[in-house]
């Protein structure tokens, strides 16, 4: 009797822990949308910190501090581990792409994924809605970037929520959180 129930309560465990490990899995559309090569990345990363940004610099990215293709306007802050588990989550959930964007920057926000293979620099506009994704390896050879459209029309972004509350004291952010 007790074997049957050790044996009922691992099982029951083993699933959770797949059904976890599923959650963060993306659509087939996301998966081709950002590449297989940055999905494996935002899956892997370890530790995460978020920075505010400002105007894409595609010229001067050699020169300037950038991430994700934006002058870094600050320190980054460190992510605690609930942070960059929901990150991850929003930058795999379709409703973080395939809406209308536009160009530029007013009030950006970054935020860089590190693991032992590398770094995806993520920086987005919170009144834009556009996102640009710089995926490096270890070396800091790009792999992939591109702008992946963006969340301009929805006013609820998961992408406006984590800015805000990651940088609770920058105004500007703050006139971006869903009302």
């Amino acid at each position: 009797m007790h074997r049957l129930l050790a044996v009922s309560i691992l099982l029951l465990a083993l699933g959770c822990i797949a059904h976890a490990a599923d959650a963060n899995a993306p659509s087939e559309k996301v998966m081709q949308h950002l590449g297989a090569a940055t999905v494996k990345m935002i899956l892997a990363a370890e530790k995460g910190e978020v920075f505010r940004v400002g105007n894409l610099e595609y010229e001067k990215a050699g020169t300037l501090e950038t991430l994700g293709g934006r002058l870094i306007q600050g320190t980054g802050i460190v992510m605690s581990k609930d942070f960059l588990e929901r990150l991850k989550a929003t930058l795999l959930a379709e409703n973080t792409y395939f809406k209308s964007d536009s160009k530029g920057t007013v009030t950006g926000v970054g935020y860089r994924l590190t693991l032992p293979s590398g770094v995806v620099e993520i920086s987005c506009c919170l009144k834009k809605g556009n996102v640009w994704i710089v995926t490096k390896n270890a070396e800091g050879t790009v792999l992939t970037k591109g702008d992946r459209r963006g969340f301009r029309d929805d006013t609820s972004s998961p992408m406006r929520i984590l800015a805000a509350e990651a940088l609770p004291e920058d105004a500007d952010v703050q006139k971006c959180k869903p009302k």
